[in-house]
């Protein structure tokens, strides 16, 4: 019983480990999924219109 007892303390302190890591990893993949999409969107308006930016830089000229 005692053999059991640690035993199950590791495999539920394994899966906690596991399920941490994984969240982690989920949470990396959005965030950097996202940041990619912004960057993309970002670069795309720019290549559309460069003066989105900065609308005075014509006058400034």
């Amino acid at each position: 019983m005692h053999d059991y007892l640690q035993n199950g303390g590791y495999y539920y302190g394994m899966g906690l480990m596991m399920f941490f890591w994984l969240f982690l990893v989920i949470w990396f993949t959005i965030f950097t999924g996202i940041v990619v999409f912004q960057l993309k969107k970002i670069v795309s308006l720019l290549q559309r219109n460069p003066d989105i930016t900065n609308p005075d830089d014509k006058k400034a000229t």
